[in-house]
């Protein structure tokens, strides 16, 4: 099962537009204000904080089981995704990831 992907972008605002109108709701936004990484989560809206020039590291939205990851880029780029799978098919999974060739990071 899809668990949870993560991509960067330099459109963070209209991409959590974009995934809110698919029904995901926000649960975290951790941006760099002035050096310091600091939460802007609920129930801050964008008319509070756009105009302080974040960097958003990651903004966090939920549907149901699945979670999606975004943060700021200079361009849009997939980063990884994660799946939801049993103790054996993870071990098949990996192993046919590393026959072919893909870099593989193996955690819970």
């Amino acid at each position: 099962m899809l668990f949870h992907f993560h991509v960067w972008t330099p459109h963070v605002e209209e991409t959590e537009k974009f995934y809110a109108g698919l029904g995901f709701q926000v649960t975290q936004r951790i941006g760099k204000k002035d050096g310091e990484f600091k939460s802007f989560d609920l129930p801050l809206k964008w008319d509070d904080f756009r105009e302080q020039s974040i960097r958003f590291r990651i903004i966090e939205m939920k549907r149901g089981a699945t979670n999606i990851t975004f943060g700021y880029g200079k361009k849009v780029m997939f980063d990884h995704i994660g799946f939801l799978v049993s103790e054996e098919e993870k071990v098949n999974v990996i192993e046919r990831a590393e026959q072919i060739g893909l870099t593989v990071q193996s955690n819970e």
